[in-house]
């Protein structure tokens, strides 16, 4: 038995764990958009590199998505 039941009903609960969850997804998510920045500025100037920056962009607009959507859920 949870201890916090009588504290948090469970509407609430559902609601903390859901921030809580992208709280936490967030600060990955965060990492790697500033990890990618530099490849970004490097990238559009190499042969082919505005193709591999296009996908590196269409891929954290996947990520940034899904956790908004895992967020509302």
């Amino acid at each position: 038995m949870n201890p916090f039941a009588t504290l948090i009903t469970r509407g609430t609960g559902n609601a903390l764990y859901r921030v809580l969850t992208a709280a936490l997804l967030v600060l990955p998510l965060l990492l790697v958009t500033l990890a990618s920045v530099p490849a970004l500025v490097v990238l559009p100037f190499l042969p082919d590199g505005s193709r591999r920056a296009d996908r590196i962009i269409r891929q954290l607009i996947v990520w940034t998505r899904s956790l908004a959507a895992r967020g509302r859920a």
